[in-house]
Parts: C-alpha cells; sequence; structure tokens
C-alpha cells in the first residue's frame, strides 16, 4: 500500500466587507465551522455548475407552488466558449425553430 503525502497551499484572500459579511452569513446557514469550510464547499458548487455548464446541460428552479423558471448556466464566465469546444452529446430535445 502507498502512503500518499497530504500537501496543503495555504491561499489569502483579500474581502470587501459586504463579501466577508456573505461569507460569514453563509457561514451560519450552512452550520459550517470554518470559514475556509464555506470556500471548499462553494467551490465545489461551482465547479459542479460550470461542469454542467459545459456539457450543455438545462437546469429549472421549484417553487414550493410547483412553477419552474430556467437557470442559464451560459451565463457563467467562460462556460459558453468551453461549450462551443466540447465535443457534442446527441439531444433527446427537439430543436427549437429559429424565426
Amino acid at each position: 500500500m502507498k502512503a500518499y503525502a497530504k500537501t496543503k497551499h495555504r491561499v489569502q484572500f483579500d474581502f470587501a466587507p459586504e463579501a466577508l459579511n456573505r461569507l460569514d452569513r453563509l457561514m451560519q446557514m450552512t452550520e459550517s465551522t470554518t470559514r475556509a469550510d464555506v470556500v471548499r464547499n462553494a467551490l465545489r458548487v461551482y465547479e459542479w455548475l460550470v461542469t454542467k455548464a459545459i456539457e450543455g446541460k438545462e437546469m429549472t428552479l421549484t417553487s414550493q407552488r410547483g412553477k419552474e423558471g430556467p437557470i442559464d448556466l451560459c451565463l457563467i464566465t467562460g462556460a459558453r466558449e468551453q461549450r462551443n469546444t466540447a465535443p457534442s452529446r446527441p439531444s433527446l430535445r427537439k430543436p427549437v425553430s429559429q424565426p
């Protein structure tokens, strides 16, 4: 069995006061124990969203009343360009006719 060394790299961020307040609110909302945990979790979610946008996935939000609304993942910076260069996959959706 190989022993893998766990290496960590310290990264320091400068936050504006409002951004730091948002980070602290998220820390309370998610019951995280450290700001670093919030940043790591946010990075995981952001990476997942960017990956789905590049893959051309579509998502919707559903309200408690059942009303659905689309989330435009191509608004994520850079995802549109990568999506255009990513290998295409067959779609099960019917093509939308353009006027």
